[in-house]
């Protein structure tokens, strides 16, 4: 068919029909557009999804085994690291020479890094 034609009535509504198949196998939910209920081309095959056999994997992740779940010893440690970056602060508060100001930026880091550290520790679910 040449663009400059116009498509007989008939082979029209047959055209709107194959435009409306199309974009609905592309998972586009077009019923707003005109709510039609057209036939697909291709016939749904009946399958019987109710087994008792397991295929697959269950999850991605979680592949039947046990998840690891990290021990306290973990938030005791991250803790002591929090309560280490405290005294730095205190001692640098407390210090007299002007070079301990450059410890500053890594005890800041430390504490925020042991911060982000528990609270991901105290969330996980248990």
């Amino acid at each position: 068919m040449q663009p400059e034609e116009k498509p007989k009535p008939e082979s029209q509504v047959e055209y709107e029909a194959r435009v409306e198949r199309s974009l609905r196998r592309g998972n586009i939910n077009f019923d707003f557009l005109n709510p039609v209920q057209l036939r697909d081309e291709v016939p749904a095959v009946e399958t019987d999804r109710r087994t008792g056999a397991r295929a697959g994997k269950r999850g991605l992740f979680n592949r039947g085994r046990k998840q690891r779940v990290l021990s306290d010893w973990f938030t005791v440690l991250w803790l002591a690291a929090a309560a280490g970056s405290v005294i730095g602060f205190v001692l640098v508060w407390k210090s007299s020479h002007f070079l301990a100001l450059l410890a500053v930026p890594f005890l800041l880091s430390s504490a925020l890094a042991s911060l982000i550290m528990l609270g991901l520790f105290l969330a996980r679910p248990r």
